[in-house]
């Protein structure tokens, strides 16, 4: 899929020493990946696409006093949370 993308990307030039570098050659590819990513949303009124989501890793979708609040955790950090004897959280 790389040797495409970079074709795809620069053609002609793909044989060009600067393009080998594995750098150049990963932001090829996460500048071809953008188009099949969603679009950044606008409101806090939107709907996941859960084909970018991991089976099991958004918890829990809330909506308290008018606040969206997304959880996302794996069931490792939930164990670790729960055999934890103090919590530290973190709000922005």
């Amino acid at each position: 899929m790389f040797i495409q993308i970079i074709l795809e990307q620069y053609g002609e030039n793909a044989d060009n020493p600067c393009i080998r570098d594995t750098l150049n050659v990963a932001r090829a590819a996460n500048r071809a990946r953008q188009k099949l990513r969603p679009k950044h949303p606008l409101t806090m009124d939107f709907t996941i696409d859960m084909a970018f989501v991991k089976d099991g890793f958004l918890q829990a979708d809330l909506n308290v006093q008018g606040h969206r609040h997304l959880v996302f955790v794996t069931a490792y950090q939930l164990q670790l949370v729960a055999n934890s004897k103090t919590w530290f959280v973190f709000t922005s």
